[in-house]
């Protein structure tokens, strides 16, 4: 999430906590400094730079809101034919079905694992060559989840937890130093970890800055 042109937020976050940074950079130095879990599995989106994990899930929102822009793109082009449509629709209809397959499915051997790839391969290769490459590249990453018991399939909890940061950019505007970048993350480090763990946010505040 930009904050500005002075800044990006980076934000990982567990069933336990959330980490917030924001730099200056959107480069892969940031998450080797700042977020030293690489032996973990990490959920993310499209971003090359996370190709710093050793073992990721790819957002299958991010991947199956992709899908369904080249569905609305071919309702949209002029000249396109109402068979173009409608097979743009039973792609994405597809696509929906492997994901709703595999999250069902909830974990995997690694056989299953390989035969959701394959089919996630084959039905790439229907679609437009910029968006078949792509999905045949995110393909081996999209079912780690089958192989990590109570990972998910999404970085949907990352996108919420983001939010927050978005609205504070919108209402006050950019940061405009480092001191600034800094202070900004570790408190919505305190303050989204606080909320996870249902603790009084105004009462660890107090516990914080005024301690007895």
């Amino acid at each position: 999430s930009a904050c500005g042109s002075t800044g990006q937020a980076w934000l990982a976050t567990d069933a336990d906590a959330t980490q917030v940074k924001v730099a200056g950079s959107r480069g892969a130095a940031v998450l080797m400094e700042h977020f030293p879990f690489f032996h973990r599995p990490a959920t993310t989106d499209g971003l090359a730079v996370y190709g710093v994990f050793e073992t990721r899930q790819r957002c299958w929102a991010h991947i199956l809101r992709d899908s369904d822009r080249h569905v609305r793109a071919a309702r949209k082009r002029f000249g396109a034919s109402s068979e173009e449509c409608r097979e743009a629709e039973v792609r994405h209809a597809k696509l929906q079905l492997i994901y709703h397959e595999a999250k069902q499915k909830g974990t995997a051997t690694e056989a299953e694992c390989e035969a959701f790839v394959e089919r996630t391969v084959r039905l790439a290769e229907t679609y437009p060559k910029k968006m078949a490459n792509y999905l045949k590249a995110a393909a081996p990453y999209l079912f780690t989840f089958l192989r990590h018991e109570g990972m998910e399939g999404t970085n949907n909890p990352a996108e919420r937890g983001v939010r927050p940061i978005v609205v504070r950019r919108k209402i006050s505007g950019q940061i405009g130093s480092a001191k600034g970048m800094r202070r900004m993350g570790i408190l919505f480090t305190c303050l989204l970890t606080w909320r996870k763990k249902n603790l009084n946010v105004y009462q660890e505040l107090e516990r914080v800055l005024a301690p007895k």
